[in-house]
Order: structure tokens, then C-alpha cells, then sequence
């Protein structure tokens, strides 16, 4: 009888489930602001595909779709001037300025990926390198290697920073 409650218990116990609970890795450091000292852990897809959108929404001249994606305020830094640019909705007239020197333009993102710090509630920055071609009116081209970050708060675009070189590619 011991063997068959020793058998028993056996059988039971390695036919139980094991559950696997991923835990998300935390990896790099913030230097500054709120979450000092904390790191960061992957991001949801969701933010990578609202940046996504945004990024390549922008080449298409598609302001409203970008406006519906974005926080009432939305700060960007731009390239060049090192003044960052605070634009309250609507700022459809301010990126059809910014668009219209060009015919086209056509971006290409070489990857994606979105973090988000420890300890910062609904917070997703989404970092993007992508070659951008610019079409001119004029006709003159104009090619670029850009890295933008994009800054999610609940879902929403909140600030974009923006880094350039130029590219003979």
C-alpha cells in the first residue's frame, strides 16, 4: 500500500503545471529628472506603433492623424536653434509649415524600440534611426540621417527630440 501512495504522489507531482513568470529586465540608468537612478524595462508595443505612425504620418502630410495621436501641449526639439518649440493644439498649421518647402518626402526607420522608465507611470520613450529624403520644390534632393525620440505619455505623443546628419546614402 506505501508503494502505491509513494506511486501516487509521484505521478501527481510530475504531472503538475509549472507556471513561468516573466519578469521584465531592467537595464541602463536615468542620470536625471524624477526616477533618478532608476532603470528602464522594455515598452508596450502600442507606443511603438503611435510613434511609427507619427514618424511616417509626418513624411505623408498627415497633420490630423498626428494631432489625434498627441497631447493637448507637445514640445519638440529641433535640430538646430537649441530652443524647444511648445505647441498647443491645433498645430496642423505648424507642421504643413515645416512640410512645405518639400513635394515628398520619404522616410525609411532602420529599427524601433520602445523603453520605459522604472517608476514612471504610462511613460514610453520610443528611440527611431531612419534615412530621410527630402524632394524639394525646387527640385534640389536632400538626404539625411535622422534620429528622433519620441516621448509617449498614456499613449499619447507628449515631446519629439531630433537629431541629424547628413547623408550622401
Amino acid at each position: 500500500m506505501k508503494k502505491y501512495l509513494i506511486l501516487f504522489v509521484s505521478i501527481v507531482l510530475v504531472s503538475c503545471e509549472t507556471k513561468t513568470v516573466e519578469v521584465p529586465v531592467v537595464a541602463g540608468e536615468q542620470f536625471w529628472g524624477d526616477n533618478q537612478g532608476e532603470g528602464f524595462v522594455p515598452g508596450p508595443k502600442e507606443d511603438l506603433q503611435t510613434a511609427l505612425d507619427i514618424l511616417y504620418g509626418y513624411a505623408d502630410a498627415e497633420f490630423d492623424m498626428i494631432s489625434e495621436k498627441s497631447l493637448d501641449t507637445v514640445y519638440f526639439r529641433p535640430e538646430k536653434g537649441g530652443e524647444v518649440i511648445t505647441m498647443a493644439k491645433p498645430f496642423t498649421d505648424f507642421l504643413k509649415g515645416l512640410h512645405e518647402p518639400y513635394d515628398s518626402i520619404k522616410r525609411q526607420a532602420w529599427n524601433a524600440y520602445p523603453i520605459s522608465p522604472v517608476g514612471a507611470e504610462n511613460y514610453t520613450i520610443v528611440s527611431i534611426p531612419f534615412s530621410e529624403t527630402r524632394y524639394k520644390k525646387d527640385g534640389t534632393v536632400e538626404n539625411e540621417s535622422v534620429f528622433e525620440r519620441f516621448i509617449l505619455k498614456d499613449g499619447k505623443l507628449l515631446r519629439v527630440n531630433k537629431w541629424v546628419a547628413e547623408s550622401n546614402e
